[in-house]
């Protein structure tokens, strides 16, 4: 205001988008020391834009449902993500939406390579050491996704040390059958896809294990309850017998971090309740029913999604939460 030499305009608009028209300040006519005259312009630029604006895009089109002749793909993680929520399938499956990597995503990753690299090389009759696990390890890294450098390296020498305890357990076990092999194979007209991670020959028959990077206990009893209730597990034993016509005598989840593992022996009935749950949702998916239908709100806060998504449970309870005054 003290630069002004011929006059000073205030402006202001008359909808910024409350229930009510807004009104210049009182304060104005306190600070002049005079009621200021009002000018009034049309909305020219508005009109402008309105003008040129482009036509809205038309809503979002339910896809159609494929028919029966057609040949559906799912694998594991497809399946596991439509039961958890239908829309986070169809973000993630369906539109293919990019997601961040997290701490969670990049180490594992690397565990995973590692672990890969050094079972290929047994399995090839080499004898890999400990610095070449650790060193597959140290290539595959990437520092993306961590809440700030402290938290990157204690992952970092979380990733070493599950490595060392990897490395001791598996030097006097003998040399895998298959490492990486990916699996191929129908039920009806769906092709179910994945990988082994790794399948052993034992006297009594083939063993499949599937490695995690989580942080179970030692000794807490959790590797056996998760693979008590692993669809994964029983899913790659039912691709075995398929692809090799062959029932696994067991299957196991190996934890890293704590070399815990968590066996199964597979049966008829959990054999066929996998098959049929593969079919029910296959299904659902042919017919394009993407509704939301999250578990729970824990389903939602772990969703990558969940800052887009319009159906997030997590959004209902930032707008429903009573925030203390005073």
């Amino acid at each position: 205001m003290t630069r002004a030499k011929d006059a000073f305009y205030f402006t202001s608009a008359i909808d910024y988008g409350f229930q009510r028209p807004s009104r210049p300040s009182r304060f104005i006519g306190e600070a002049l020391g005079r009621e200021p005259s009002r000018l009034s312009a049309r909305l020219q630029v508005i009109e402008a834009l309105q003008r040129f604006q482009r036509a809205p895009a038309p809503a979002d089109a339910p896809l159609p449902a494929l028919g029966v002749d057609d040949v559906l793909t799912v694998s594991y993680e497809a399946i596991d993500d439509y039961q958890r929520c239908a829309l986070l399938y169809r973000f993630k499956h369906v539109l293919q939406i990019p997601v961040l990597p997290t701490p969670q995503m990049t180490y594992g990753l690397a565990l995973h390579e590692a672990v890969k690299d050094y079972l290929r090389r047994k399995r090839d009759g080499e004898t890999p050491t400990l610095a070449d696990l650790q060193a597959v390890f140290r290539a595959a890294w990437l520092a993306e996704g961590f809440i700030n450098p402290a938290h990157e390296s204690e992952r970092f020498q979380a990733g070493l040390a599950a490595l060392r305890r990897f490395h001791d357990d598996e030097r006097a076990q003998p040399a895998p059958d298959l490492v990486e092999q990916r699996f191929s194979f129908m039920i009806g007209n769906d092709r179910v896809v994945g990988r082994w991670d790794r399948v052993d020959r034992t006297p009594s028959g083939a063993v499949v294990v599937d490695y995690k990077a989580g942080a179970d206990e030692e000794g807490s009893g959790r590797a056996q309850r998760a693979a008590g209730e692993s669809l994964q597990l029983r899913l790659y034993v039912l691709a075995h017998e398929r692809v090799y016509r062959e029932r696994p005598v067991q299957a196991a989840l190996h934890f890293l971090e704590s070399g815990e593992r968590g066996v199964i022996t597979p049966t008829d009935d959990s054999i066929g309740a996998v098959r049929a749950l593969v079919t029910s949702t296959a299904a659902k998916i042919r017919s394009r029913d993407f509704a939301p239908n999250p578990k729970n709100l824990r389903t939602c806060q772990q969703c990558p999604y969940h800052q887009i998504c319009p159906s997030s449970l997590t959004a209902r309870i930032a707008t429903t939460t009573a925030v203390p005054v005073g």
